[in-house]
């Protein structure tokens, strides 16, 4: 039960952060910029671990 909250708390978090790049990135900066910045799994992987560790 634990580790499926835990997941949980991945796919919400990492929906969260894809979600606000979106707007941030689409409302704030070019498109042409926009294109060029991407979220990779490692740095999605890397934030989630950190908020496993403070859980």
């Amino acid at each position: 039960m634990r580790e499926e909250l835990r997941i949980a708390h991945v796919v919400m978090f990492v929906l969260s952060v894809v979600s606000a790049a979106e707007d941030v990135l689409f409302t704030t900066f070019s498109r042409e910029l926009a294109r060029q910045v991407n979220l990779s799994p490692r740095y999605i992987s890397r934030k989630a671990e950190e908020l496993n560790e403070a859980l």
